[in-house]
């Protein structure tokens, strides 16, 4: 089904809205409203865009446009990207002109602290689902997969100021001795 600009801009508008915790919680939604419940595109061409969308700057940004290109040409990129867009600005507006008003306020930390914790639950669930369907072939494969997982999150936890390069390249490391055993 191609959706028309209206239904792209209202669709991504709503992602827009309910999407908290950065481009990785973004994606599992995405995912979720874009591959399994409008059926728009497949699976495979999702992870397709949101790997070379991550090639460059603004990945959650380069996806949306792309897919609103996909189905309306320019005319769908501007559309996607504007409604998802949107409401970070709306959001971010608002804040700044209750801030001073609600930012001491103990139902609005509570607020805070359960909107930071369902984050990362989206930003683990994304990544297991990314894991999943793209490095696992089998359950060896898997506990490979955990134990990256923890390594790289020990560096980061346990090195608070250490350059992201050299997780990478340690966990790349990590990654080439355990495949040989």
């Amino acid at each position: 089904m191609n959706p028309d600009i209206k239904t792209l801009f209202f669709t991504f508008l709503k992602l827009g809205f309910i999407s908290f915790g950065g481009p990785v919680a973004h994606i599992a939604l995405m995912e979720r409203e874009l591959v399994n419940k409008l059926n728009w595109i497949s699976h495979e061409k999702f992870l397709n865009f949101i790997s070379m969308s991550n090639l460059i700057p603004g990945p959650l940004f380069s996806s949306s446009a792309y897919i609103g290109y996909i189905f309306a040409g320019i005319p769908g990129a501007l559309t996607a990207a504007a409604g998802i867009f949107l409401p970070a600005f709306i959001f971010v507006y608002l804040i700044s002109k209750f801030y001073n008003y609600v930012a001491e306020k103990k139902n609005f930390k509570i607020f805070l602290n359960y909107l930071n914790v369902s984050s990362v639950a989206l930003i683990l669930y994304m990544c297991y689902l990314l894991s999943i369907e793209t490095f696992v072939d089998s359950q060896t494969e898997l506990y490979k997969l955990i134990i990256m997982f923890f390594f790289s999150g020990f560096l980061f936890f346990k090195f608070k100021n250490i350059n992201t390069a050299i997780v990478i390249l340690l966990s790349l490391l990590l990654s080439a001795l355990l495949n040989i055993f």
